[in-house]
């Protein structure tokens, strides 16, 4: 039996930019804005550590490469 995707993409991309608003809302106090942070390095920090374990495949380089060329773009227009 394989692996089951169970992770929304959608949802998840959702709920860590919901988080980034509020992180950046003036209307949040220090402590809660923190505590926000907070969750949002223990998740980079567990994604990185899965995927620093993870193989490493054929299109991988053409994906990220794509995604530095978008990020540059994005720089330069505004």
């Amino acid at each position: 039996m394989g692996f089951r995707k169970h992770l929304d993409y959608n949802t998840t991309q959702h709920n860590i930019y919901m988080a980034g608003v509020e992180l950046c809302n003036d209307r949040n106090d220090g402590y809660t804005q923190w505590e926000i942070k907070q969750d949002l390095y223990r998740l980079k920090w567990l994604i990185d550590n899965i995927l620093a374990k993870s193989a490493t495949f054929t299109e991988e380089e053409h994906f990220l490469r794509e995604h530095d060329k978008h990020v540059v773009w994005e720089t330069l227009k505004s």
